[in-house]
């Protein structure tokens, strides 16, 4: 996972506090990803995602494939929809589901978020 990210931040000609920003984390979480001392989540990994939009999933979470789906890597869109979500999707916290992602086979992802409430 280290090798990747210092592959996207080399590709994306950003530095680790950027890659920070673009995750939602405190650049010293991304330091000690980087140094091997913690293991990225799921939300981590997601953010990254969302950010870089041609950035290839499958690439990213196992190191298959190629980096971005396309040769143009600004080219690429993530697929979203948003959708209503029962109150009932809650976990054992009371916290309510607001987004839900699938990562197919093919790299490509789709990322539902919950409809905004009026």
């Amino acid at each position: 996972m280290r090798d990747r990210l210092v592959q996207i931040m080399q590709a994306e000609g950003i530095t680790s506090a950027k890659l920070a920003e673009m995750a939602g984390v405190q650049p010293a979480a991304v330091s000690h990803i980087l140094s091997g001392r913690n293991k990225p989540g799921f939300d981590f990994l997601a953010s990254i995602i969302r950010s870089l939009p041609a950035l290839n999933a499958r690439w990213l979470m196992l190191g298959e494939g190629e980096m971005y789906l396309q040769n143009d890597k600004t080219s690429s869109e993530p697929q979203t929809e948003k959708m209503n979500l029962p109150e009932k999707y809650t976990d054992n916290t009371g916290c309510r589901l607001n987004q839900i992602g699938f990562f197919y086979d093919n790299g490509t992802f789709a990322i539902y978020h919950e409809l905004n409430k009026t």
